[in-house]
């Protein structure tokens, strides 16, 4: 009987032995979102027997990116079309002087008269899709701005950055419509100049 017990328990101790164990699966770092939005709208002013009158677009950033240099960080939100040509383009650009202990934080918009107050500078460009007009270009060095950047999340193990953004800039000209550059002539029309959106896990470029 004792011996009987003894090989049960000699049978179990190498089936137990023989048995491997199983790799535990490796927790994979899932793919940035890399999603963001740019939503444009002009408030065209009243003028003449002119109303005033509201024209607005909303696209998405096609590769939103941003880039970290010894003395800035640059946030870049490029909207293009089914040409694969940069329809709206919004940079955001924050000086390492500027930037807040872990990045995220509202950033206040630096504008004129005096661009040193902000804490971020903006460049908006709608280009133009023909060679002959202008692009036209807006931002802290040449207007009134009001609003703010926030960055929401900062992820430096995966580079990532996440946040939202309002920009108002005050009498500027119409971005929808382009000066020919053979036309001393300025078809736009005097306005406010909207932007807003978000962006979400934006990868290091």
């Amino acid at each position: 009987m004792n011996k009987l017990i003894t090989l049960c328990l000699a049978a179990t101790t190498l089936t137990a032995c023989s048995k491997k164990e199983e790799p535990q699966p490796v927790a994979s770092t899932p793919a940035p979102i890399q999603a963001a939005t740019v939503n444009t709208a002009f408030d065209a002013y009243a003028m003449g027997s002119s109303p005033a009158t509201t024209q607005s677009i909303s696209l998405l950033a096609t590769k939103p990116t941003y880039q970290v240099f010894s003395d800035r960080l640059e946030v870049k939100l490029e909207a293009l079309n089914t040409n694969n040509f940069v329809q709206d383009r919004v940079l955001f650009t924050i000086p390492v002087s500027q930037q807040k202990v872990g990045l995220a934080g509202t950033y206040t918009l630096a504008s004129q008269p005096d661009a040193r107050l902000g804490e971020v500078l903006v460049k908006y460009t709608r280009p133009s899709s023909s060679t002959s007009a202008f692009d036209n270009v807006y931002g802290t060095n040449s207007a009134r701005l009001e609003g703010n950047f926030i960055i929401t999340g900062y992820d430096a193990s995966r580079r990532i950055i996440s946040g939202s953004y309002t920009v108002k800039m005050l009498n500027v000209k119409g971005p929808f419509s382009f000066v020919d550059t053979r036309s001393s002539g300025d078809p736009r029309r005097d306005g406010d100049l909207r932007l807003s959106g978000t962006f979400q896990e934006v990868p290091l470029q």
